[in-house]
């Protein structure tokens, strides 16, 4: 029977971003929208490790190595984005522990001292952008990684391996009666009280982000990932409804009053206010709006059914938003979606069918190819420009290197690099690459930027060789391809 289903029910996908501008018709320089007060001209760094409230963990030692320092200096980074987890700083209960944010008080202190002395070493007249992300991946512990602590979300019946876990889970979140949503902006608003008094004694140099989500999802109870026969086709329905639905409706009815009562809380609680002119708000859309794909149903190897999934939420009631209610505060938003289009980051690449993971393992393909990626590019700005944005920038790019080009062989990720970058010269401010974090495998084959061991700052200069260096050796020179040079050590 299972030979049979496979037999019968098979996905074919074709012809992406058929309603937006191809590449041959993009023509112009990158459209100069109004930045944001502070910001750098291009944005152009990484998405850091996590902080966290761990004594004596991986973090605490981070930005004490020498090779942070020299990376920041050499490499002409303007940016970090630092993710924030509420399931890493949460006691047994799940509630904000006292002890845990001192520590990650003292290690962000640490790394503005860091951050400075790179600044200082660069004399770049621009303001330095720290951006504080507060994050999620896979919803939390419950579902299989960070965000929410799992204490506070194993009693709702999910299943971790379950594709369909995060949907569920916000579906949860969003309800006014789980608490959980609640939870968050308490924990975010208690990380910021701790986390701006230290902040303010570096804004003579440094900018602020405040991101109140990452990657914010729609939520629902339904299996949109599905085994039932035939498998393949449902679940292109499922999705092709799921996201007509939760992008029209769930934008309005769930994630700007959540946006609303974060900037509430963090204003009633903290004194925000008095860092007017320093701090700037950063928003996501919903992680997978303003996609554009068509499905070719077929059965026996005749089409029956063409779906048509292209998601494009509204984001304009942001522009109602226009200062804090409490200190007055003007609000200026920036937005930072994601662009993971044409790789395997690891969200739900098991759910997939088979026939579309096979396409997806190399790049170009008839799914995604330079002009869906770039043509998804400018139509996300678009929409964040309509909703109000100063300006738009990736918050978070990457590709695996074992993406492939077309023919199997080595290399499909440079040209998903190009493509990309290519992309963010006509309509972002630039992008950050996800991650800059510690990788000491013979073969890089994802998205970190390090290698080498640790190297600490106590140690003499002679003894550089041994450091964490970035990637910058073929074949996985991957710093060099997403940044155009090395650094020099």
């Amino acid at each position: 029977m299972k030979s049979l289903v496979l037999l019968i029910a098979s996905l074919i996908f074709v012809s992406c971003g058929q309603n937006h501008p191809l590449w041959s018709s993009i023509s112009g320089s990158a459209p100069k929208g109004a930045l944001a007060p502070e910001l750098p001209a291009t944005i152009n760094g990484v998405n850091m490790m996590h902080l966290d409230g761990e004594e004596g963990g991986v973090d605490a030692t981070f930005v004490q190595d020498l090779g942070f320092e020299m990376a920041v200096t050499s490499m002409g980074w303007n940016t970090y984005r630092l993710p924030v987890a509420w399931s890493t700083f949460a006691d047994a209960k799940g509630y904000p522990d006292a002890a845990k944010i001192a520590v990650g008080v003292e290690k962000f202190r640490h790394l503005l001292s860091a951050l400075k002395k790179a600044h200082t070493t660069t004399a770049s007249k621009e303001k330095f952008f720290l951006l504080i992300d507060f994050h999620q991946f896979k919803f939390g512990g419950t579902c299989g990684a960070d965000g929410v602590p799992a204490i506070l979300s194993d009693h709702l019946g999910l299943d971790r391996n379950d594709p369909n876990c995060t949907w569920k889970a916000f579906h949860h979140f969003w309800s006014s009666k789980s608490g959980l949503q609640e939870g968050w902006i308490h924990f975010a608003t208690q990380m910021l009280k701790a986390l701006l008094p230290v902040y303010a004694e570096h804004k003579d140099w440094l900018t602020l982000g405040i991101e109140p989500m990452n990657e914010p999802q729609p939520g629902t109870v339904d299996d949109v990932f599905t085994t039932s026969w035939p498998s393949p086709v449902r679940t292109a329905l499922n999705l092709e409804s799921f996201f007509e639905d939760s992008m029209t409706k769930q934008v309005d009815q769930y994630l700007l009053p959540f946006l609303r009562q974060f900037l509430y809380s963090v204003d009633d609680h903290t004194d925000i206010g008095s860092l007017a002119g320093h701090v700037v708000f950063v928003f996501e859309p919903f992680v997978w709006d303003h996609l554009s794909l068509k499905f070719n149903v077929s059965v026996l190897g005749q089409s029956i059914n063409v779906i048509t999934i292209e998601p494009d939420g509204r984001y304009d009631g942001l522009k109602l938003v226009k200062k804090l209610p409490r200190s007055g505060m003007p609000i200026h938003w920036v937005a930072a979606p994601h662009h993971y289009d044409g790789t395997l980051d690891g969200a739900v690449d098991d759910a997939l069918p088979e026939t579309l993971m096979n396409i997806l393992k190399k790049y170009p393909n008839q799914v995604f190819n330079r002009d869906t990626v770039i043509s998804r590019l400018e139509h996300q700005r678009k929409r964040m420009m309509e909703a109000g944005a100063y300006d738009v920038f990736i918050g978070e790019y990457g590709t695996p290197s074992t993406l492939l080009q077309p023919d199997g062989s080595e290399g499909g990720w440079r040209t998903w690099i190009k493509d990309t970058h290519d992309g963010f010269s006509h309509y972002m401010r630039g992008g950050l690459w996800w991650r800059y974090e510690f990788d000491n495998g013979e073969h890089q084959t994802w998205m970190a930027l390090l290698q080498g061991p640790k190297y600490r700052q106590e140690q003499s200069q002679d003894q550089f060789p041994g450091a964490q260096r970035l990637k910058c050796d073929a074949p996985n020179d991957i710093a060099r391809v997403v940044y155009g040079r090395c650094p020099s050590y």
